[in-house]
């Protein structure tokens, strides 16, 4: 059930970024193809006889009157825009011109840059007259835009995250097998039992439909063993394997949906009554290191 709601949101999400960039291409909300006109200045000044295919810094200005026309927006504080740029001639008249974005640039532009996924510079074509050569007065226009809302939402969305969900999956490997084995071990020595027979007047009136005995019962022991502890790493693969091995007793999903809210309710009462992880975030946070646990900001604070 879970995979089909996160399947129909990334849908969603998906359709929805197609709806937005079809509304961005049908007004040209980029201006891709449009020339914008620009002033370059470079110092010492530049010759159309020194053309070669070798940056040449410099900078751009726009008249706030010209952006807002182009763009259909305002320049913030309504004062010229000034960029610093370098221009790579390719042949008379005509260059590339690589933008270098700092804390004025435009909000418009930073979508071009993010969309280029460049995270330096943006880059356009300018062309100026041979007639007005040092450069003055020139015109520039970005890259194409096209489809960045379905980029970002596959880029930064759903190929990050999922780059993310395989990092956390390899990374939780290690510990799911200790812990797993731990837990192996613990069942055929006795351990469980023995800890199940300590708890089992509490737990069996907290969960009166598992059997004392179950294997259920010693992994939610373990997992509330392993959360007053403090251990939350190793608490994760024993609420996996508790819960997995509740499915077994249940007989409905309602019944196995309240007793996973339930478990996580009792894990987090326990978590305070022997707060071990908390006393630890109280040292981290002297230290300035941060918190283990997520309960443990409400509390210090």
């Amino acid at each position: 059930m879970l995979n089909h709601i996160w399947l129909a949101l990334i849908l969603l999400g998906c359709l929805l970024a197609i709806g937005k960039d079809a509304v961005d291409l049908a007004v040209n909300r980029f201006r891709n193809g449009q020339e914008l006109v620009i002033s370059l200045e470079f110092n010492p000044p530049f010759s159309e006889d020194l053309l070669r295919p070798t940056p040449i810094p410099g900078a751009l200005s726009i008249d706030p009157q010209v952006f807002q026309k182009f763009y259909n927006r305002p320049l913030p504080a309504g004062r010229p825009l000034r960029q610093r740029a370098e221009l790579t001639p390719l042949r008379p008249g005509q260059g590339r011109l690589r933008v270098i974005p700092d804390a004025q640039t435009p909000a418009i532009w930073k979508e071009i840059q993010k969309a280029q996924n460049d995270p330096e510079a943006l880059m356009a074509r300018v062309r100026w007259e041979l007639s007005r050569a040092p450069l003055g007065t020139a015109w520039m226009s970005f890259d194409p835009v096209r489809f960045a809302a379905v980029q970002a939402v596959t880029r930064d969305g759903i190929l990050r995250y999922a780059k993310i969900a395989v990092e956390l999956a390899i990374g939780l490997i290690g510990i799911m097998a200790l812990w797993l084995g731990l837990m192996k071990i613990a069942e055929q020595s006795g351990l469980v039992s023995a800890l199940a027979r300590s708890l089992k007047s509490v737990m069996t009136r907290l969960f009166p439909d598992v059997p004392p005995y179950h294997p259920a019962m010693g992994a939610m022991i373990m997992n509330i063993a392993a959360n007053m502890l403090g251990l939350n790493n190793a608490a994760t693969p024993l609420g996996l394997k508790a819960m997995d091995s509740a499915v077994l007793t249940t007989k409905t999903f309602q019944k196995m949906i309240k007793r996973e809210c339930f478990m996580k309710q009792v894990k987090n009462i326990w978590h305070f009554l022997i707060a071990a992880a908390i006393v630890g975030d109280c040292l981290r946070k002297a230290l300035g290191i941060g918190y283990i646990s997520n309960q443990s900001p409400q509390l210090i604070s």
